[in-house]
């Protein structure tokens, strides 16, 4: 864990991301893996060639094999869903009800979690702020505990005229929604791409 990713200093493995629905070494190994490109024809990549085109530039000379940019992905097959969880579809009705860029989205996608506390700073500041949010608590968002309940005490009805609160939500539908006009996320590849091509930050 604590040796350095190849071509990827300062990064050491611990650094990484690391899914919670699988084993560490498969992962480690796949990044290893991906620097081998003696087999490889070509290498796809779900990016846009304007967000990242001179790091583009810079794998394209390291791998000597063609790179093809084609994402989004998400917007070439927009009827695939990729959701690991069931989504929330009434958070979309609520979302109707709401003036246009007046909502933010707070989701911190699957792989992401957090202390009881910090979750705890993350509801008073959503509640403090008064804003309207749409806000994820997935299961396992919070270390050691499945249950969106850890929520504090009397939070929902504080909130029940500002916020929504779900298990998960249909994120590309949310991202377009005219009220949506902030997104609070993990920066997850994903998010970050679904989000600028909807324009919302």
């Amino acid at each position: 864990m604590q040796e350095p990713v190849p071509r990827l200093h300062p990064y050491r493995f611990k650094d990484l991301p690391i899914s919670k629905f699988g084993i560490y070494e498969n992962y480690f190994q796949l990044i290893i893996k991906s620097y081998n490109k003696r087999t490889s024809s070509a290498v796809v990549w779900n990016t846009v060639n304007c967000l990242e085109q001179s790091l583009l530039a810079q794998i394209q000379q390291q791998y000597q094999v063609p790179i093809f940019p084609i994402g989004p992905l998400h917007k070439l097959s927009p009827a695939s869903s990729s959701s690991l969880f069931m989504e929330d579809t009434n958070c979309i009705t609520w979302l109707d009800r709401k003036a246009p860029n007046s909502v933010i989205y707070v989701s911190l996608g699957s792989v992401a979690s957090m202390d009881k506390k910090d979750l705890v700073e993350m509801a008073l500041g959503l509640a403090n702020n008064k804003q309207p949010f749409l806000w994820v608590v997935s299961p396992g968002s919070v270390n050691g505990s499945e249950e969106i309940e850890l929520l504090p005490e009397g939070f929902k009805e504080a909130v029940k005229e500002t916020g929504c609160i779900v298990k998960w939500a249909p994120q590309k539908e949310v991202l377009s929604h005219d009220a949506v006009g902030g997104f609070w996320s993990h920066c997850g590849w994903n998010s970050t791409l679904e989000s600028v091509s909807e324009g919302v930050r």
